[in-house]
Parts: C-alpha cells; sequence; structure tokens
C-alpha cells in the first residue's frame, strides 16, 4: 500500500510551476501522485519527470466530458505515463434515469481501461448520499456497473458529509475499493484538516479493505503552510499503514 496527493491540493503550486510542485510533492514524502489535469504537458514528458523525481503515477481524475470527447487519447495518455489507475470525480444527475444512463458510460469507460490494465473507477460527493425510492445514489451507481470495470473511490471526507459512517459504508465495498481519498474532517464536523487531525478513523478504515493500493491525500483548505501540511498527512498515514 502506498500513498499518493491529488494535485488539487496544490493547484496554485501546479500552475505556477508544474515540475516544481511535483518535486514539492516528492520532498514530502509521498510515493505517487493523482492527476488533476497534466499542464498540456507531453506524456513522455511527464513520464521522464515522474522516473527522474521517483514517483509513481498513483492515476488520474479525468472529467466525464473528457472521457466521453476522447476515450482513446486518455486511455493513451494514462498508459504511457504508466498510471495505476484513471477515475471519473463528478457527475450530478437530476433523475434516476441520468443516473443509470451515467453508470453505462462509466462501465464503457472502465472495460477499455481496463482492456490495458488499467483500474478505472468513480469518486463520490456528498450528493451521491441522496436518495432515489430510498436507495442512495451512490449504491444504485455502484449496482449498475460491473466491479470489473468500476471501482469506488471513496472519499471519507464526502461519505461523512453525505451523513453515513465512513468505517461501515465503504466497508460494504471492501473489494471493490483499491484507491481510498483520505480527506480528513475538521473536529469541528465542517471544514477538512490534515490527515490525523480530526475525526476519520482511518487506521480502521483500512484494515477492512484487503484490495486498497494507493491512500491518497485530498485537502482543500490549509491552516498552516501547504507543503508542512502535506508532509504531516503524508507522515501520519504512513506511520498506521
Amino acid at each position: 500500500m502506498e500513498i499518493a496527493l491529488q494535485l488539487y491540493s496544490i493547484r496554485e503550486k501546479m500552475n505556477e510551476n508544474f515540475f516544481g510542485a511535483l518535486e514539492r510533492v516528492k520532498k514530502a514524502g509521498f510515493d505517487g501522485v493523482e492527476f488533476a489535469g497534466y499542464g498540456d504537458i507531453p506524456a513522455a514528458e511527464m513520464k521522464a519527470k515522474l522516473d527522474e523525481l521517483g514517483l509513481a503515477a498513483a492515476g488520474s481524475h479525468v472529467s466525464y466530458d473528457r472521457l466521453k470527447a476522447d476515450l482513446e487519447g486518455e486511455v493513451a495518455y494514462a498508459k504511457q505515463i504508466g498510471a495505476y489507475s484513471v477515475v471519473c470525480p463528478w457527475f450530478k444527475g437530476e433523475t434516476k434515469e441520468e443516473w443509470i444512463a451515467f453508470a453505462k458510460d462509466l462501465e464503457k469507460f472502465g472495460k477499455r481501461f481496463r482492456e490495458e490494465g488499467i483500474v478505472f473507477g468513480y469518486h463520490n460527493h456528498a450528493h451521491e448520499f441522496e436518495t432515489f425510492d430510498g436507495q442512495y445514489i451512490e449504491d444504485l451507481l455502484l449496482e449498475q456497473c460491473d466491479s470489473a470495470d468500476v471501482s469506488a473511490e471513496f472519499d471519507t471526507h464526502w461519505v461523512y458529509k453525505g451523513g453515513e459512517d465512513p468505517l461501515n459504508y465503504i466497508g460494504k465495498y471492501k473489494d471493490r475499493c483499491y484507491l481510498l481519498h483520505a480527506k480528513e474532517v475538521a473536529k469541528d464536523g465542517k471544514s477538512d484538516t490534515e490527515v490525523g487531525d480530526g475525526l476519520i478513523p482511518f487506521s480502521e478504515i483500512v484494515k477492512t479493505l484487503p484490495n486498497l493500493q494507493w491512500v491518497i491525500v485530498e485537502q482543500e483548505s490549509f491552516a498552516m503552510d501547504q507543503e508542512e501540511s502535506i508532509a504531516k498527512s503524508c507522515k501520519y498515514l504512513k506511520s498506521i499503514l
């Protein structure tokens, strides 16, 4: 099991100097990164920089629109950088039928990535814990997709914000969870904070997930220097894994 940083966490630094930001991630102690865009950098250059730093491509968040528009391009880029996974990070359907249609698209994308040995999945927010006919949207979505093609990248923060207990809920899908977003909930129950300083029982959660390969830190609000913050989260996770 390895630890990555979702690069959206340091998006301002990525926009200023993409490769410089990757160097900071390595310095903070991470084994890999999860991309949120590639900064228009060709795949060969990206792969060379990752290899130079000794960072793995844990995966990439790729929007639904991008997957629909250029699936083959996304597959090719992910394969060239050696990505373990590709994850669709967001969808907001208004009806049950829209979610079911989306699930069928996810399954189509997932089959293509699986052909290339790349894990494909969906990342939840809180709205997937709204219901249709008494069923969580998250459950509906995963029920509609073949587990071989669509994994569940659970975000601990958003499971909690959706009103569920992350330990119990994520455990329902323990065999389908290869990636976990370690996004902390501050003790006030509102904002996020450094991993290990809040309400989420990460050490218990990871023990319930036999197929977990990557724990991915994500944070959006910072009360301390970003680099100190991500290093603190990384150090905590290494202490419990």
